[in-house]
């Protein structure tokens, strides 16, 4: 019976914590072969003013907008296209847990 814990500074949804307890129910359901009813998940959240980051309180930072927020994993240069005859017949590897992929 799997457990999962997040640990997060406060502030989301309701509905975006039940989006990110389907997903990770999901994928430990799919890549340890469990039945989603033995998945448990919980999201602990923490004040901003208990939590810290790089030396900061994250309540001494600004609300930095969506689209300026750190997301992860990191951004990454663009695909190249393949370079070879051969690589370009293989399929795209999927990566599973990036979305849109």
């Amino acid at each position: 019976m799997p457990e999962i814990i997040v640990h997060c500074v406060e502030g989301r949804t309701p509905e975006q914590k039940k989006a990110l307890c389907a997903d990770i129910t999901a994928a430990v359901t799919r890549h340890f072969g469990t039945p989603p009813e033995a998945v448990t998940v919980s999201i602990v959240e923490a004040r901003r003013d208990s939590k810290m980051k790089g030396g900061r309180m994250f309540s001494e930072m600004s609300a930095a907008a969506p689209s300026q927020r750190q997301l992860w994993p990191p951004n990454r240069p663009p695909r190249m296209p393949p370079t070879t005859p051969a690589a370009a017949t293989l399929p795209a590897p999927d990566c599973g847990w990036l979305p849109g992929r």
